[in-house]
C-alpha cells in the first residue's frame, strides 16, 4: 500500500451528475483523507457526520470506492468555494461498489514484508549471457508463478505462491526481483473487516513469529464476483481491487537477505507439515490473539522501555495459560466446602472481610502458571531460561515490583541488564509454546532455537547456570564431561551439581576425580 495524492471527481451513489472535485490522500500512518472543493450535500451546513459510500474517478486508480467516510470539518470564505473534508476508513481501487453485497469478497492476495525470505524463494538464475556489438546483453528466463504450498484452513484454502519477475528494457537495463504472496480462496465471502481479522492478521503474525521481527502489510488485493472484466475470448474474470486503509506499521528499511539463522523458523522448517501447522494457527488465532499481540508488541516496538516490555511478556504468559489451561486450584465443590468450614469458625465480625479475601484464592497464581508452562514446554525450552525455580522467582518478583513500584518489593526485582535477559528468557518460553501450538516437533524446536543467532547471543551473555551446562548432555559421557566443567570451570560445588542431577555428592566427586586423573 503505497502513499499517494490524486485529484479526482467524487459523488454519492446514483448522483454522478452532482460530482465535485477533490483530492484523495493516503499514507500508512495517517490513513485516507478526502478534501472536496464543494459539497456532496444539497445543504452543506447539514451534511451527515458519516457517509457510508462515496464513489469517485481518480487519475492513476480509475474507479474508486470510499467506505465509512466520517466528516472531518468544513470551511468557506466570503466569495470562495465551500470545502469539505472526510476521513474514509477504506478505499477500494478499481471498481464502484455501491451495494453491500458488492463489498464481500471471495479471493484475497496478501503481500507481506520479509515473506520472500521466510519462504526461501531461490535466487534468480541467469540462463544466458551474450555480447551484442560493443555492448553486452543478459537474458534471464524467470520462472513462472507457482504455488509451493497449500493448506486447507477453517477460512479457506491458503496457497503460498512464489515467482520471479523483471522490469525495464532487456536491451538496456533490467531489474530482477523475487516475489512471494499468500493467495486465499475463502469458503464464504467476507467483508474487508472480517478478511483483515480472520485472514490477514493471522498470516502477518505467523510471518512475524517466523522471521522474528515486525512484518508490515505491503499490499492487499481482493476479488469480488460482482465486479468482473471480460477477456477477448468472452470469459468473465473477477476484477482485482487493491485495498487501502490505515495500517500504522510502516515497512522498515530493507536489511538485505534474511538468512535462516536470523529467523526463528522458515517455511522450509515446517514444509513437511505446512498444511496442518497453518490450519491449526488459523483455527486457534482468535484464542491466542492477545498473547501473540502482547508478545510481538513487546519485542518489536520501538521506544518501549525494558520494564514495560517485561510486563507485557508476563501478561502474555498469564493470558496464554488462561486460554490453554483453564480451571482452578481446587474443584469448585471442594473449594466451597473449605470456605464454608473456615467461615463457620470465623468470628462473626470478620466474616464479611474474609469473604472478600476468598474471592481470588482459588485462582492460579502467576507462579503456578509459569511452572505449568515450563513443564509443558519440557525439553524444548532452551537453556537461556536457566534454573526453573530461580527463573520463576525472578519473574514473579519483577512483575510485582514493576506493576506497583512499592519500595519493599524492589529487592526482589531484576534490573537493567538482568531484566533484559529475564525478558528474553520469558519470550523464549512463550514462543516455545506457540511453536508447539503449530505442531513443530520437539527435536525441531530444539534445533530451531539452537540455530538462531539471537539465542546464541543470549546464551553467550547470560549467566552460566547448571541448567545451561547440562542442557545438551544426552549421554553418560557428555554428562560426566559437563560435571567436570561445572565444578572446575564454573565454580559450582559438588553438592550443587549432585542436587541438580539427583546424584549423591560422593558420586559426583568420584566422576570429577576419574576425569581429572585420566
Amino acid at each position: 500500500m503505497k502513499s499517494f495524492e490524486q485529484m479526482g471527481l467524487w459523488w454519492l451513489p446514483d448522483q454522478e451528475t452532482n460530482a465535485v472535485a477533490g483530492v484523495l490522500r493516503f499514507s500508512r500512518t495517517e490513513g485516507l483523507e478526502l478534501r472536496l472543493v464543494g459539497s456532496l450535500s444539497d445543504t452543506p451546513s447539514k451534511a451527515p457526520d458519516e457517509i457510508p459510500i462515496i464513489l469517485g474517478a481518480v487519475e492513476g486508480h480509475g474507479s474508486i470506492t470510499l467506505e465509512s467516510a466520517r466528516s472531518a470539518g468544513f470551511s468557506f470564505t466570503t466569495g470562495g468555494p465551500f470545502r469539505e473534508r472526510y476521513r474514509p476508513d477504506v478505499a477500494y481501487s478499481g471498481a464502484h461498489l455501491d451495494t453491500p453485497n458488492s463489498r464481500e469478497f471471495s479471493r484475497v492476495r496478501v503481500m507481506l514484508q520479509f515473506l520472500v525470505d521466510w519462504a526461501r524463494v531461490p535466487p534468480i538464475r541467469i540462463h544466458r549471457a551474450s555480447k551484442v556489438g560493443e555492448g553486452s546483453r543478459i537474458e534471464a528466463l524467470c520462472d513462472a508463478s507457482s504455488p509451493i504450498a497449500a493448506a486447507d484452513t477453517p477460512c479457506g484454502t491458503v496457497r503460498l505462491v512464489c515467482s520471479h519477475s523483471y522490469t525495464g528494457n532487456p536491451k538496456q537495463r533490467i531489474e530482477l526481483s523475487r516475489n512471494a504472496e499468500f493467495n486465499v480462496e475463502l469458503k464464504e465471502a467476507m467483508d474487508i473487516e472480517e478478511i483483515y481479522q480472520k485472514v490477514v492478521l493471522p498470516l502477518q503474525k505467523l510471518v512475524s513469529l517466523g522471521t522474528d521481527r515486525a512484518t508490515a502489510l505491503l499490499s492487499l488485493v481482493v476479488n469480488s464476483s460482482s465486479s468482473t472484466y471480460t477477456l477477448s475470448d468472452g470469459i468473465e474474470r473477477p476484477n482485482p481491487l487493491e485495498v487501502y486503509f490505515r495500517t500504522r506499521l510502516v515497512p522498515v528499511d530493507d536489511p538485505g537477505v534474511l538468512a535462516p539463522h536470523r529467523m526463528l523458523f522458515t517455511y522450509q522448517d515446517i514444509a513437511s507439515h505446512f498444511s496442518a501447522s497453518l490450519s491449526k494457527w488459523m483455527e486457534c488465532f482468535s484464542d491466542l490473539e492477545n498473547t501473540i499481540a502482547l508478545t510481538t508488541h513487546s519485542l518489536y516496538s520501538e521506544n518501549i522501555g525494558v520494564d514495560r516490555a517485561f510486563l507485557m511478556l508476563a501478561q502474555a504468559a498469564e493470558v496464554y495459560h488462561r486460554r490453554r489451561f483453564p480451571g482452578e486450584r481446587l474443584p469448585k465443590p471442594e473449594f466451597r466446602k473449605r470456605r464454608k468450614e473456615i467461615l463457620g469458625v470465623c468470628p462473626y465480625g470478620l466474616r464479611s472481610w474474609l469473604k472478600g479475601e476468598f474471592r481470588w484464592q482459588n485462582e492460579f497464581s502467576l507462579r503456578d502458571r509459569l511452572r505449568q508452562l515450563v513443564a509443558s514446554a519440557g525439553e524444548s525450552l532452551p537453556p537461556v531460561v536457566g534454573d526453573v525455580d530461580e527463573f520463576i522467582k525472578d519473574v514473579v518478583g519483577s512483575r510485582n515490583y514493576y506493576t506497583h513500584y512499592s519500595e519493599h518489593l524492589k529487592r526482589s526485582a531484576a534490573k537493567e541488564k538482568d531484566l533484559y535477559f529475564l525478558s528474553q528468557a520469558l519470550s523464549v518460553l512463550i514462543r516455545s509454546c506457540l511453536l508447539e501450538e503449530i505442531h513443530v516437533p520437539l527435536e525441531s524446536r530444539k534445533a530451531l532455537f539452537g540455530r538462531n543467532q539471537q539465542y546464541a547471543f543470549l546464551l553467550s551473555e547470560a549467566p552460566m547456570t547448571l541448567h545451561r551446562i547440562f542442557f545438551r548432555a544426552t549421554t553418560k559421557a557428555e554428562r560426566d564431561s559437563a560435571i567436570v566443567a561445572a565444578v572446575t570451570r564454573h565454580g559450582y560445588t559438588r553438592r550443587d551439581v549432585a542436587e541438580h542431577l539427583g546424584l549423591h555428592a560422593t558420586t559426583v566427586g568420584r566422576i570429577v576425580a576419574a576425569k581429572l586423573s585420566s
